[in-house]
């Protein structure tokens, strides 16, 4: 059926899941992942970072709106 999905889902949950995702599919050792977004990828990040300001598994972002 129908889905409501927007920016905040965008930000808040599937941005989320795609950095447990990518960290649990890899063979390394770190807990930590690097972010590039321009445009709304950026702004995305940002949101992300400001929702999970505790939390947030970022190693360093490259960002820009």
């Amino acid at each position: 059926g129908p889905r409501n999905v927007g920016f905040v889902e965008l930000a808040l949950v599937d941005l989320a899941k795609s950095i447990e995702a990518a960290l649990a599919g890899t063979r390394t050792a770190h807990d930590r992942i690097d972010l590039i977004g321009c445009s709304l990828g950026g702004t995305l990040i940002f949101v992300y970072l400001a929702h999970h300001a505790s939390v947030h598994r970022a190693g360093s972002i490259v960002g820009t709106v």
